[in-house]
């Protein structure tokens, strides 16, 4: 099956400290770089608080290129996609420095949501390194900037050169973001928790990874028959001793894992359907 991907790019911009007229230019400094990383993890963990993502959390790294790279497998939440595309144009909100491109495993998304309203010149074969997101702002560049194949160094420093018009027109932006527009309201809404009857140890580790659950919720829904073999013994995490807990799903996950029944397995001893703690017994048990 294939995965879902989602990319992004951040370059870091910076004043040319050899120039006269303040012009800009990429940060190419790996310390400054790895210190913005900071900044940014810091920034996305205060705006996401207990968010818990649908198969993985968006990952950021410095890339070998002078820049800050990041990649996630979102899977069948497309609404993980587009809450990092709004994580990422609040941070070149916050931060002017930042120049941000974003795409998908079908490539440049964002033009596909504003077609109706892009530059007719724009085709698959000549958009890429063409489109950012720049001070909250998206950006087109032209190809008055370079040829019909335009460089990633080219395209940044037209982003960059006030002289180079790159701004998007007010129809083609609405239509880009127009799915940002219910956040950052969404981002509780989309979450919800549940009460569970977990293994001690695995009550500790969701504690201290909320974002295990995405992988626990993949996994019982992929499930093979097979697998469920060894769930007869439950050697790595035995039923008992067991607490009462409350886990943070998204509704994604929870939906997975509560649309699906299987046999109770060997190793566990379910109270009766009329018990009050009956439902989170099989949740627990799922997880």
């Amino acid at each position: 099956m294939a995965l879902d991907y989602f990319f992004c790019d951040i370059y870091v911009t910076a004043t040319d400290a050899a120039s006269t007229n303040s012009r800009l230019e990429i940060e190419t400094d790996k310390d400054k770089l790895h210190k913005w990383y900071a900044k940014l993890f810091a920034f996305m963990d205060r705006k996401l608080g207990d968010f818990v993502w649908n198969r993985e959390q968006l990952q950021l790294f410095v890339d070998v290129l002078p820049r800050i790279s990041g990649r996630m497998i979102h899977g069948d939440a497309v609404d993980d996609e587009w809450l990092a595309v709004w994580l990422l144009r609040e941070a070149t909100r916050e931060y002017d420095e930042l120049i941000v491109s974003v795409r998908d495993s079908d490539g440049e998304f964002l033009l596909a949501e504003a077609a109706m309203h892009i530059p007719h010149w724009i085709t698959p074969e000549n958009s890429e390194h063409r489109v950012y997101i720049y001070r909250n702002q998206l950006h087109i560049v032209p190809l008055s900037a370079g040829s019909e194949s335009i460089g990633i160094n080219d395209a940044l420093a037209a982003v960059m050169d006030s002289g180079v018009f790159t701004l998007a027109s007010a129809p083609a932006a609405a239509a880009a973001f127009s799915r940002l527009d219910d956040y950052p309201a969404k981002i509780s809404q989309s979450m919800h928790r549940a009460r569970c009857k977990l293994p001690v140890a695995l009550a500790r580790a969701l504690s201290d990874q909320p974002q295990l659950i995405a992988a626990a919720s993949e996994a019982f829904y992929d499930r093979e028959p097979t697998q469920m073999n060894v769930c007869q013994r439950m050697s790595q995490f035995p039923p008992e001793p067991s607490a009462m807990v409350s886990v943070q799903f998204n509704r994604v996950q929870y939906a997975k894992i509560t649309s699906q029944d299987i046999h109770v397995p060997l190793a566990f001893n379910l109270p009766s359907v009329d018990s009050n703690d009956y439902k989170a017994c099989v949740l627990g048990m799922k997880v």
